[in-house]
């Protein structure tokens, strides 16, 4: 607990010191917020936001504009870094600091950020569709315990009136890790927070010969199957079963009925791309090139993914 109020506090402070492009506050007379327990603030990362909004400003903007009743925070890898820095454990913060690419620090950031603080968070070349109000509605709706207008808000209320609840999506290729909303410390998110964390340390250690762990050796098994996606949707799965869902590949309430935690959960299933649309350079739809520094173009050894010796991280508030 000590933790989530620490990091809500750094959030608190990062938006009194910040405007835009980096922080929007939330127009709650814009349109009248819906009761809902996932609090109201939009989270992206970028290595900075002069970099990011020159290379997908035009799909940034869906998140801001089609929700006005949302803080919108655009983080750089050097908040990013303080965050990590003064509010996660010993083994977040070793993991976090022997990622050598941004890819793989982004991909633990959002789950270290949204298990302490909760909201939504969208990769940058992620194009939203329809306000986040009709896409929860879409997934059956989420309860109405809270009735908190904004992160501050939210962050105020008794813990008895945020209930636990979270949205995972669902797209074609499995648990969508581009999008995320979740309520703070839901145990389905902690599950998996705890298990990139052990991935992380676990080929680190093979690298250095600590162990006689596999090496990755590629962008597929070093970032794709450790930190990013592939880990990510086989973690869900492995998390809901351990959770008592009885359908751990696609579970909805009334499948994790034996959890309290769990029986709230709410699924977006997007197959079609109705909702979102990720405009990753990987895929051909996207009609544009990877970076020369894009994780999928680095060398093919573990060298290339992970740091022999942790960064050190600074302990800086906003």
């Amino acid at each position: 607990m000590a933790a989530a109020r620490g990091a809500m506090e750094w959030v608190a402070r990062w938006q009194q010191a910040h405007e835009p492009p980096q922080f929007r506050a939330a127009n709650v007379s814009a349109v009248p917020p819906c009761p809902q327990t996932i609090p109201r603030v939009v989270l992206q990362v970028g290595a900075t936001a002069e970099s990011a909004l020159k290379k997908h400003e035009k799909w940034m903007q869906t998140w801001w504009t089609l929700n006005p009743e949302y803080d919108y925070m655009l983080l750089s890898d050097e908040d990013c870094d303080s965050f990590v820095g003064a509010h996660a454990s010993d083994d977040e913060l070793r993991a976090y600091g022997v990622l050598r690419t941004g890819a793989q620090r982004a991909d633990l950031f959002r789950v270290l950020w949204l298990k302490l603080v909760g909201g939504v968070y969208a990769d940058l070349d992620l194009e939203l569709h329809m306000p986040l109000r009709q896409a929860f509605d879409q997934a059956a709706g989420l309860g109405n315990s809270s009735r908190a207008t904004n992160f501050r808000e939210w962050a105020a209320l008794p813990p008895d009136n945020r209930t636990e609840a979270s949205l995972v999506a669902w797209d074609f290729s499995g648990w969508n890790f581009a999008f995320l909303a979740y309520e703070r410390d839901h145990p389905l998110l902690v599950s998996v927070t705890r298990s990139i964390v052990e991935l992380v340390l676990g080929q680190w250690d093979a690298m250095r010969g600590v162990t006689n762990r596999t090496v990755c050796s590629s962008a597929v098994s070093c970032v794709l199957r450790v930190t990013g996606p592939s880990a990510y949707s086989s973690l869900v799965t492995t998390a809901a079963r351990g959770l008592n869902c009885t359908n751990s590949w696609l579970p909805r309430a009334r499948d994790c009925r034996q959890s309290e935690s769990m029986r709230r959960i709410r699924v977006l299933v997007d197959p079609k791309g109705q909702v979102l649309t990720h405009w990753t350079c990987k895929r051909i739809i996207s009609q544009r090139k990877c970076d020369i520094e894009h994780y999928t173009r680095q060398p093919r050894n573990a060298s290339a993914f992970f740091l022999r010796e942790p960064r050190r991280l600074p302990q800086i508030e906003p």
